[in-house]
């Protein structure tokens, strides 16, 4: 298993951009807020 530090370096890596690359942030940010709205949904569902 991979150490946490290297997992946040990763993350890091891809949240941070140059501001002539707004667009990109914008859609990196999109995309995990509904991935985690999906996983959230999902396990309401199956806790029901």
């Amino acid at each position: 298993m991979a150490p946490a530090g290297y997992e946040r370096f990763i993350a890091y890596r891809y949240m941070r951009v140059r501001a002539q690359e707004i667009f990109i942030k914008l859609i990196t940010w999109l995309s995990v807020g509904g991935v985690a709205i999906g996983v959230m949904a999902l396990i309401v569902v199956l806790s029901v």
